[in-house]
């Protein structure tokens, strides 16, 4: 009874003890602080369940194999900045300029389209002459070369009159033959024989000039000449016509004969007749005008009012050939010019 007691004894310390143990290891792991699983747990339990309600997943579209390539850069348009690249140069075409010598005397670059203007165009100089240009009328489309020529310049009644045959002349002025001694051709009763040159008027006018005795005309013959942009005005005959051959009846003309391809543009002619004697074929213009072509010119011939003896007047010309161009003349005339003309066979 008393071995029992002890072991009862013995049995409650063992107990005891080991209560008193558990006790112990509960309050130190109850003071470590908690870990991050551990608090992240704890928040979870303690927060409240959300009311909000769930938004809905959006389905997956499918993939397009076509818009997951990337896509290629485009090429900037023309004129577009492209961030540094160098700009379309500009089409240009180049302008030589020759003497009248041949030699290349400038070369300038123009714009395409663009036209020739004055500032393009080379000073070449020569006493007593000037140095005319042959430019393109039109705006440029490819490169073009200029070629020049030297025009003698005509200032007084003098130069004209001692106007060479085959010269290119240009007025520089209006001139007017008062006052101005002239020698006549013994044949051709002209005061200017024969004329195969080219006379450009420039716009300027030639006056005031009588002829009177032996003289007849102005030119005898023009072959293959060029008279252009002249105006003529109070040219007067005075005198009586002597007998040009023995083709052709007596007659007066600012012109005797127009033959080759002599070509007639852009003038203007005021002729006179005050004839002191009976002057039959006559013309304002040619007396004979066998080939050529006159062309954009105005003619004004005129006669005393009360005068019979310039009844034989015509206007253009006396005689005419078939292969002759008449285009855009106006004749200007007294009742008494005869506006028809004979046709040379």
């Amino acid at each position: 009874m008393r071995i029992e007691k002890i072991l009862l004894s013995a049995l409650c310390a063992i107990l005891l003890f080991s209560s008193c143990k558990d006790a112990s290891t509960q309050s130190v792991t109850s003071n470590s602080p908690p870990t991050q699983t551990e608090a992240k747990q704890t928040q979870e339990e303690n927060e409240p369940e959300s009311t909000e309600p769930e938004t809905p997943e959006t389905p997956e579209t499918p993939e397009d194999p076509e818009a997951s390539q990337t896509p290629e850069p485009s090429e900037p348009e023309k004129g577009e900045d492209d961030g540094g690249d160098e700009k379309e140069t500009p089409v240009t075409h180049t302008v030589r300029f020759y003497s009248p010598e041949g030699e290349i005397v400038e070369e300038v670059t123009v714009e395409a389209g663009a036209s020739l203007t004055k500032n393009h165009i080379p000073t070449v100089e020569r006493t007593g002459y000037r140095c005319v240009w042959t430019l393109p009328s039109e705006p440029l489309t490819d490169d073009v070369d200029c070629y020049s020529a030297w025009y003698k310049e005509i200032a007084t009644a003098t130069d004209f009159l001692r106007i060479g045959e085959s010269e290119r002349c240009i007025l520089t002025q209006n001139i007017s033959f008062a006052n101005t001694a002239y020698t006549v051709d013994g044949e051709t009763g002209a005061l200017i024989p024969f004329f195969s040159g080219e006379l450009d008027g420039n716009g300027y006018t030639i006056s005031d000039l009588i002829l009177s005795g032996e003289a007849k005309s102005v030119f005898g013959v023009l072959e293959n000449a060029a008279l252009y942009n002249i105006t003529v005005e109070n040219i007067r005959f005075d005198g009586r016509a002597n007998l040009l051959d023995e083709r052709f009846a007596n007659g007066c003309a600012f012109i005797q004969t127009v033959k080759g391809q002599t070509k007639i543009r852009d003038c203007d002619f005021a002729i006179d007749f005050q004839a002191k004697a009976k002057t039959t074929f006559s013309a304002g213009l040619v007396y004979a005008l066998e080939a050529g072509e006159i062309s954009n010119t105005r003619l004004t011939v005129t006669t005393p009012s009360d005068d019979s003896s310039t009844d034989g007047v015509y206007g253009v010309c006396v005689y005419k050939s078939e292969r002759v161009s008449l285009d855009g003349v106006v004749l200007v005339a007294a009742p008494t010019i005869q506006k028809s003309f004979s046709i040379i066979e």
